[in-house]
């Protein structure tokens, strides 16, 4: 379960004012637990991403660009169900596979890269 973004969180980046209980929660969970899980992964993939990572254990720990990520892919994954047509996705990091505007949000917290 998601512990970085609520999903009180979620729904309110996806304007949906259905009350909590209503039945789709748990599939906006899933999707907001995948895209937490995406993100943190991302970031850890290198050392200097892992220390950050391993400070944050709540939402108030959390950077709000970080929380903004975990969000924008959570938007993402709740409309794209696979049957969304390539010209109307977001444009996706090769490196990746992330859209690129949640890469950029989280560039800070990534180690530089050098050409």
């Amino acid at each position: 379960m998601s512990t970085r973004v609520t999903l009180a969180d979620a729904k309110r980046q996806l304007r949906i004012a259905a009350p909590a209980g209503d039945p789709d929660d748990a599939d906006l969970q899933w999707q907001l637990d995948a895209a937490e899980a995406t993100v943190l992964t991302y970031l850890q993939r290198e050392p200097v991403g892992r220390s950050y990572v391993e400070g944050w254990t709540d939402q108030a720990s959390t950077p709000t660009d970080v929380q903004h990520a975990i969000l924008a892919l959570c938007d993402t994954y709740w409309w794209d169900r696979g049957n969304t047509p390539d010209s109307q996705r977001p444009p996706i990091d090769p490196a990746s596979e992330l859209p690129v505007f949640v890469i950029s949000l989280l560039r800070r917290w990534t180690a530089p890269v050098i050409v």
